[in-house]
C-alpha cells in the first residue's frame, strides 16, 4: 500500500498541491525510477532477503518522515530527493519478497504462492486508492499529502518492527536452502 500511495498519490500532489505541470512531475519522478531499477538489480543479486526487506522498509519510513517536511513551496531538488527514498521499497523489496516466496513455499505450491503475492499487491493498490481518496478529498493539498505521509510512516514503522522480529525470514546468506528440499 505504501508503494502505491507514492505511485498514485505523489504525482497527484506534485500537480495539484505543488502546482507542477504534468511534464515537470514526470521529470521529478525519473530519479525514483532510476533508484527502482538499480535497487531491483541489487536486490536480485543479494545473497540474503532479510536485510533487503529491512532496508527497504526503513527507507520507506525515512521517506515518509521526509515527506512530512515538504510542501508546495519546497525546492524541487529536496522534493525529488525525498521521493527517491521510495525507490528502494519499489525495487529491492519486490525482489526480496519474490525470493522469500521461492524459499518458503513448497516447490509444488510456488505458483499458487506467487499468485497470492500478486493478489496482495492488488489489495495494496486498492487500499492506496481508497486512502488517497479519503485523505486527499477533491484534490491533493499539502495538508492531505502530509496526512498520507503520516499514515505511510505509521505503517512503515509497524512493518519494520514486525519484520525485525519475524523469525520465519531466513537470516544471512541464502541459496543452499532450496537445493536441499
Amino acid at each position: 500500500m505504501i508503494v502505491y500511495c507514492i505511485i498514485y498519490g505523489f504525482a497527484q500532489w506534485l500537480e495539484s498541491g505543488a502546482e507542477f505541470s504534468s511534464s515537470q512531475a514526470g521529470l521529478i519522478m525519473i530519479p525514483v525510477s532510476v533508484i527502482v531499477a538499480v535497487s531491483s538489480l541489487a536486490g536480485a543479486k543479494s545473497k540474503g532477503i532479510r536485510a533487503p526487506i529491512i532496508v527497504s522498509i526503513a527507507s520507506a519510513l525515512i521517506g515518509s518522515m521526509c515527506l512530512l517536511g515538504i510542501n508546495g513551496g519546497t525546492s524541487v531538488w529536496i522534493i525529488a530527493a525525498a521521493a527517491m527514498l521510495f525507490g528502494l521499497p519499489q525495487g529491492m523489496f519486490s525482489t526480496a519478497t519474490e525470493t522469500a516466496i521461492y524459499l518458503q513455499a513448497p516447490p509444488k505450491d510456488i505458483g499458487a504462492a506467487a499468485g497470492l503475492q500478486r493478489a496482495a499487491q492488488y489489495i495494496g493498490a486498492i487500499a492506496a486508492a481508497g486512502v488517497l481518496g479519503l485523505l486527499y478529498g477533491q484534490h491533493a493539498t499539502d495538508h492531505g499529502f502530509h496526512r498520507v505521509a503520516l499514515l505511510m510512516g505509521l505503517f512503515s514503522a509497524l512493518l519494520l518492527v514486525s519484520t525485525i522480529f519475524d523469525r520465519t525470514l531466513p537470516r544471512g546468506r541464502i541459496g543452499a536452502e532450496r537445493q536441499s528440499h
